[in-house]
């Protein structure tokens, strides 16, 4: 009796195991829910409450990163840096037209003592992680979002530029090193946004995906293939093949040509955990719930809101922001403003009893 326990637990360990060569074909049965607890979703929670430095207030936060024991902030065009108790450490302000400002930040990345920065007005800078400039150079092509891995910087381009959709430049001198398509160019046409995530990192795989794009896609830096590892089908109304390679004339006409569909389409957050896939999509009429996948079983959830303590208002799953990055940290950035009702009284004593409506938004860092 106790050898066959150890069969079954065995057994069903490796069902289990072999999530991580789960079916790349994942369907979506519709199972909706209004809301999910924050630690329903997550293993690890945990709130930082940002130091309020009266110089340099943090407003609408775009994007979080952290690097060596840092925490890495892009809002209202600058770059702000924490430490991982909330101390503040400093803030890079360059905002300008010269040699070394950048017009606002596009996307930003931090890898080996440097942060690589994305100016929308097509240009690269470099600076150290103290903020001293190093670098910088002009890009041919509109880049919207940028990863960086050993001396190696993919940049990916946005809207409709022609040529190869992925450029690698030098992070030593910030010149082009090469490029290259994914595997159907014409399947990439207007459908990246100005959206400063679509890089994800698993383990030792680098995930692309988009905010029009219902496939996840593995690419490699060094040896440039790219191909699909994840085709989301959300309740078997995801976008026919053909439907991405007609022209378009814009963003907004793939768009309002989706929805007239009625096609459930992109995935403009994505993470995945050893058992877990969590993403969201647009399901149409202006809705974007998020969805958990178990790879184990194949049973999924979808809602969108999300609570995270007693007596507080459930957050919008459309009107938060979340950064995931890595499977090792992810972010949702709550403002201060949150906690408090129209009347000015906070909604929970107990919960962060430290946080000022005026202050800085709190960042609740978690792991899935």
């Amino acid at each position: 009796m106790k050898n066959l326990i150890i069969v079954i637990t065995l057994l069903a360990f490796m069902g289990c195991n072999s999530a991580e060569k789960i079916n790349r074909e994942v369907a979506i049965s519709r199972n909706y829910v209004d809301a999910m607890a924050i630690d329903e979703l997550f293993s690890e929670v945990e709130y930082l409450e940002l130091e309020y430095n009266d110089e340099h207030p943090v407003g609408n936060v775009r994007k979080v990163v952290a690097e060596d024991g840092v925490l890495y902030l892009s809002a209202n065009s600058m770059l702000f840096q924490y430490t991982l108790q909330g101390k503040f450490i400093s803030c890079l302000s360059r905002k300008g037209r010269g040699p070394q400002e950048y017009a606002s930040i596009s996307d930003f990345a931090v890898c080996d003592g440097a942060i690589y920065i994305i100016d929308r007005n097509n240009k690269l800078l470099k600076f150290t992680t103290d903020n001293k400039f190093v670098c910088a150079t002009n890009l041919p092509f509109f880049a919207a979002s940028i990863y960086v891995e050993d001396d190696t910087i993919l940049l990916a381009s946005a809207y409709q530029d022609l040529g190869d959709r992925f450029r690698l430049y030098s992070t030593d001198n910030l010149q082009p090193v090469g490029s290259f398509s994914p595997i159907n160019p014409a399947e990439m046409t207007y459908r990246h946004f100005m959206l400063p995530q679509n890089f994800y990192r698993y383990g030792d795989k680098l995930y692309f995906h988009e905010p029009l794009n219902d496939g996840i896609y593995e690419v490699d830096v060094k040896n440039k293939p790219f191909e699909q590892c994840y085709a989301l089908d959300i309740y078997g109304r995801s976008a026919p093949a053909d439907f991405w390679t007609r022209e378009y004339d814009s963003v907004m006409d793939i768009i309002q040509t989706a929805t007239a569909r009625g096609y459930c389409c992109g995935t403009p957050i994505f993470a995945e955990s050893r058992h877990h896939l969590l993403f969201t999509y647009n399901e149409g009429d202006n809705k974007y719930p998020m969805c958990l996948y178990d790879k184990c079983t194949g049973e999924s959830i979808q809602f969108e809101n999300i609570v995270i303590g007693d007596g507080l208002p459930a957050l919008s799953v459309a009107e938060t922001t979340f950064y995931f990055g890595d499977d090792k940290m992810q972010f949702i950035v709550i403002p201060e403003t949150y906690f408090w009702d129209e009347n000015g009284k906070k909604y929970n004593d107990k919960f962060l009893p430290a946080v000022q409506p005026d202050g800085n938004p709190i960042i609740a860092v978690l792991k899935l």
